[in-house]
C-alpha cells in the first residue's frame, strides 16, 4: 500500500505544479515537494552503500566455498593412527562431510546474492521513478525548471559520497543536464518568438504601406477610368458633331454645285444668244 501511494505521489506532477504555482510562495512549496523523494533516495542510497560491502563479503565467502568444494573432492591420505582406528571415518565419509559443508556455504552465498540483487533492483526502480518525477516537475514550465535545477545542484553539492552513491549522483546530474538543455531550448524558442514578432510587426508595417499604396493606385485607376469614360463621351460627341458638319458640308457642296451649274448654264445661254445675234447681224 505504501509503495502504491509513493508511486501515485510521483506520478501526479501536474496536480503538484498547479497547486504550487497557485500558492503565494511557489518556490518554497515546490522545494518541499522535492525534499521527500530526494531524502528517500538518499536513504535508499545509504542502504545500497551498505549492500556493496555485503556483496564484497559475499564474494569472499563464495571464493572460499568454491575452494572448499574443490578440496572436498580431493581424497586426503589418512595417518597411520586414523587407519588403524576402527571408529575413524573413511576417506569417502570425510569427503562427503566436506562437500555437505561446502554446499551449505554455497547455498548461503546464493541466498545472500539473491537478496542483494532484489534490493539493488528495487533501488534501480526507485531511482528511475524519482528521476522521472524530478524531470517531469522541471519541464512543467520555465519557473519550475529553474527551481528544480537550483534545488538539485544545491543538494548534489551538499551530499557526501556516504549520503549519495555514485549511481544516484550520476542520474541526478543527468536530470540537471537535461533540464538545463530544456532551459536553453525554451530560451532559444522565446528569442525566436520575439524575433518572429518583430519580423511580423515589421512586415505588417510594410504590408500596411503596400496596402495603402495599392489603395491609392486603385483609386487613381478608378479616377483614370472615369476620366477615360468622360473623354470617350467627349470624343463621341465630337464625332457626332463632325458627322453633322460633314452632312452640312455635303448639303452646302450640293447647293454650290447647283448654283455653279445654273450660272454655267446661264452663261452658256447668254453666249449662245450673243452668237446668234452676231450671226444675224453679219447676214444683214
Amino acid at each position: 500500500m505504501k509503495e502504491k501511494n509513493r508511486k501515485s505521489d510521483l506520478e501526479n506532477t501536474n496536480e503538484i505544479i498547479e497547486r504550487v504555482f497557485n500558492s503565494e510562495n511557489p518556490e518554497i512549496l515546490l522545494e518541499k515537494e522535492l525534499n521527500n523523494p530526494f531524502e528517500n533516495l538518499k536513504e535508499q542510497s545509504k542502504k545500497l552503500i551498505d549492500i556493496r560491502q555485503k556483496v564484497e563479503d559475499t564474494l569472499i565467502e563464495a571464493n572460499l566455498a568454491k575452494e572448499n568444494v574443490v578440496i572436498a573432492g580431493t581424497k586426503e591420505e589418512k595417518s597411520f593412527l586414523e587407519r588403524i582406528n576402527p571408529l575413524s571415518k573413511s576417506s569417502t565419509e570425510i569427503s562427503l562431510d566436506k562437500i555437505q559443508g561446502a554446499t551449505y556455504d554455497l547455498s548461503r552465498v546464493v541466498v545472500n546474492i539473491t537478496e542483494n540483487q532484489t534490493i539493488f533492483w528495487d533501488y534501480l526502480k526507485l531511482l528511475s521513478e524519482i528521476t522521472k518525477f524530478l524531470f517531469n516537475l522541471g519541464i512543467a514550465n520555465t519557473a519550475s525548471n529553474n527551481i528544480v535545477v537550483r534545488y538539485l545542484e544545491k543538494k548534489l553539492a551538499n551530499a557526501s559520497k556516504e549520503e549519495l552513491d555514485d549511481l544516484a549522483r550520476e542520474e541526478i546530474e543527468n536530470v540537471v543536464e537535461r533540464l538545463k538543455k530544456q532551459q536553453e531550448i525554451e530560451s532559444k524558442y522565446e528569442n525566436l518568438k520575439i524575433e518572429m514578432r518583430k519580423e511580423v510587426s515589421s512586415n505588417r508595417e510594410i504590408i500596411n504601406d503596400l496596402s495603402n499604396e495599392i489603395s491609392s493606385i486603385s483609386n487613381l485607376l478608378e479616377s483614370l477610368k472615369k476620366d477615360n469614360e468622360n473623354k470617350n463621351l467627349e470624343i463621341k460627341k465630337i464625332k457626332e458633331e463632325i458627322e453633322f458638319l460633314k452632312e452640312d458640308e455635303e448639303e452646302v457642296d450640293d447647293t454650290r454645285s447647283m448654283k455653279f451649274l445654273y450660272i454655267s448654264l446661264g452663261i452658256s445661254i447668254i453666249t449662245l444668244i450673243i452668237v446668234i445675234i452676231t450671226f444675224f447681224l453679219k447676214l444683214k
